[in-house]
């Protein structure tokens, strides 16, 4: 957008030099204005202050030159003082095609401003000396008056050089076509030849200020009818409403009003004003319209980015909706403001549309990488994995445990429980033998108690 240079960007700007020339209607120095040579100069300050405007252009440098020319010839004494550079000057200008003149302006240019600079510096010491003199003193101001001429047609040739040698503008700017219209316009009111390649006054002469009105008048009609049709104009101009407030109606008016002089001047520019308003007013609303969603996305991004930074401790499902939503509103802004972008003209379009682009793009690929599921995908494989490691480790440990419960029991079996049981059978058949001597000895005993019972029967009759 920067250096997209629109008659619409510049309108503040044009509408004061229209009001600038509307105030000449009570300005009482435009009567000097009755000679071809002052009209030059007139023309040569408007062209200088257009080119600034529009950029300049051969139709700017022959109109200022022409006024340089005019202003040091107009002037007896600086006619003489600068015959040659003049000469020069007058040669590049009735060149046909375009004329390197920049050395010409350059010498002339430092030329004057070294006069300048003499010429002050010399009334600055008669101011002194006249300070100084006495009442009685005879006063030179006839040769100060002459000074005072020379000097004030110095400075204007020094603005008039100002306008070619201090120029910045690209020779390329699209609108240069409007001061060549208009510079072209004006010649036809000054009179110019072109077989002569001067101005003999065949034209319309402004011979008091509603000729001038007149001209001025042919002036805005030939800026309008330059960029009626340019897109940059058209686009917004048919936005504005109402028939009679568009450039088709206001370019009618002022065409109808050339030739009423001052009445007709203060409606051409009132309906000149109101227009360029209307398209000023139009041109920001569809501006707007396109920056304020990338304003929005902008002033939301410091806080994307710390909802982004803050999901790190959520589910990583929660992570994924949370940047889908955000990324989807991103679009939603890119898209609004895509779709407005359709309602400015196609030149500024085209300048914004590679940076659209690559907004575009950035917000795509933000939500392409919130909407890439290969990591949801890679974590389903691994639980999946995991599952399958899971199961085969479950059952390799159970096969294990099963395994080494057999062995254990086999062992157990083989040497604690079968030994153990062959040892209680032995003790079973011990405790079998141990019962029946215990039995044969309670048997033995029994007897012996019994023999011995018979022994003490015996015994006691003795």
């Amino acid at each position: 957008m920067s250096h997209h240079v629109h008659l619409n960007s510049k309108s503040l700007e044009f509408a004061r030099l229209i009001n600038a020339i509307t105030s000449l209607n009570h300005n009482n120095n435009l009567r000097a204005l009755n000679d071809i040579d002052s009209k030059l100069i007139s023309l040569g300050h408007l062209a200088g202050q257009l080119g600034g405007f529009v950029g300049e252009s051969e139709s700017v440098k022959k109109a200022v030159e022409n006024a340089i020319i005019a202003q040091i010839t107009s002037n007896e004494e600086l006619k003489n003082d600068y015959s040659s550079l003049v000469t020069n000057l007058s040669v590049s200008v009735n060149s046909v095609g375009k004329a390197d003149d920049t050395g010409e302006i350059s010498e002339l240019s430092e030329r004057v401003t070294q006069q300048i600079k003499l010429f002050e510096d010399e009334l600055s010491k008669h101011n002194n000396l006249n300070k100084d003199a006495s009442p009685s003193s005879p006063s030179p101001s006839a040769e100060l008056a002459k000074l005072h001429s020379k000097l004030e047609a110095l400075k204007e040739v020094e603005k008039l050089c100002g306008f070619l040698t201090n120029s910045n503008k690209q020779q390329n700017n699209p609108t240069n076509n409007i001061l060549t219209h208009l510079c072209d316009g004006l010649e036809k009111f000054l009179g110019f030849n072109k077989n002569s390649k001067g101005y003999d006054g065949t034209g319309i002469v402004y011979s008091d200020i509603d000729r001038l009105c007149d001209a001025v008048m042919g002036f805005l009609s030939g800026v309008l009818g330059a960029v009626k049709d340019e897109n940059e104009v058209t686009t917004y101009d048919n936005y504005i409403t109402g028939d009679d407030k568009k450039l088709k109606s206001v370019l009618k008016l002022v065409d109808s009003k050339i030739g009423s002089g001052r009445t007709g001047l203060a409606a051409s520019v009132g309906a000149v004003k109101e227009w360029l308003e209307g398209y000023e007013n139009t041109l920001t609303e569809k501006t707007s319209e396109v920056t304020k969603h990338l304003d929005t996305l902008i002033n939301e991004i410091d806080s994307d980015i710390n909802d982004v930074q803050g999901l790190s401790t959520y589910r990583l499902f929660q992570q994924y909706d949370s940047c889908s939503l955000i990324a989807t509103r991103m679009t939603g802004h890119i898209h609004l403001a895509e779709k407005d972008l359709k309602n400015v003209d196609s030149e500024m379009g085209d300048k914004l549309a590679p940076s659209m682009k690559s907004l575009h793009q950035a917000v795509n690929n933000f939500k392409k990488s919130a909407d890439n599921k290969d990591i949801e995908e890679l974590n389903k494989f691994a639980g999946s994995e995991l599952d399958t490691l899971r199961c085969s480790v479950e059952g390799k440990v159970t096969h294990r445990i099963i395994s080494v419960r057999e062995t254990l029991q086999t062992e157990f079996q083989q040497k604690i429980e079968d030994p153990i049981k062959k040892v209680k059978t032995k003790l079973t058949s011990v405790d079998e033998d141990l019962k029946t001597w215990i039995q044969a000895a309670k048997k033995l005993l029994q007897g012996a108690v019994t023999a011995a019972g018979d022994v003490n029967t015996d015994l006691d009759p003795l």
